[in-house]
């Protein structure tokens, strides 16, 4: 539970699974065994998808691949750009969303 570690985690959205944060580039993607986190039988999900960077405490969304699907609270992001996350922040990538918890 991270209110109980203080370690930053994603709640998927579909499943209620709580995914901890682990290490300072957390990859998101559908290829096991090349991402953290697979998201398995979802083809609109991309190999390596995205990631979350851990810096100075805070957190950041990087999407990974170029022509991905990737939104926080509801905007597109830049690829390889760093966007902020906080407590409470919906990230989908593509049709899966994810719920941050600091």
């Amino acid at each position: 539970d991270p209110a109980v570690t203080g370690k930053p985690a994603l709640i998927r959205k579909r499943t209620g699974e709580c995914i901890p944060i682990v290490g300072k580039a957390f990859s998101i993607g559908s290829t096991p065994g090349m991402v953290d986190y697979c998201i398995s039988g979802n083809s609109a999900v991309a190999s390596r998808h995205a990631e979350v960077r851990v810096k100075d405490g805070k957190c950041y969304l990087v999407q990974l691949a170029p022509k991905a699907s990737t939104k926080v609270d509801g905007v597109a992001v830049a690829p390889r750009v760093e966007t902020p996350l906080h407590t409470g922040t919906v990230i989908a990538i593509a049709d899966e969303e994810f719920l941050v918890q600091m």
